[in-house]
């Protein structure tokens, strides 16, 4: 599994988010949160890949939902 896949998949399975999926314009602007929080080191997707990551989250809640 990529880093990228990994990374949303830790932070789909502890969200409180369960279930709701995400626009592309959601997940952007996630991705700029999370990497205001991302320690230096930890691997964060770039704001660039959104549309990868909010296709990969939206599977996890097929996968998993509420």
């Amino acid at each position: 599994m990529s880093n990228l896949k990994q990374y949303i998949a830790d932070i789909y399975h502890c969200s409180d988010s369960w279930g709701i999926k995400m626009t592309d314009d959601d997940m952007y602007l996630s991705l700029i949160e999370w990497n205001k929080e991302t320690e230096p080191g930890e691997y964060c997707p770039e704001p660039y890949q959104y549309k990868e990551c909010a296709m990969y989250w939206n599977k996890l809640c097929d996968l998993y939902p509420i």
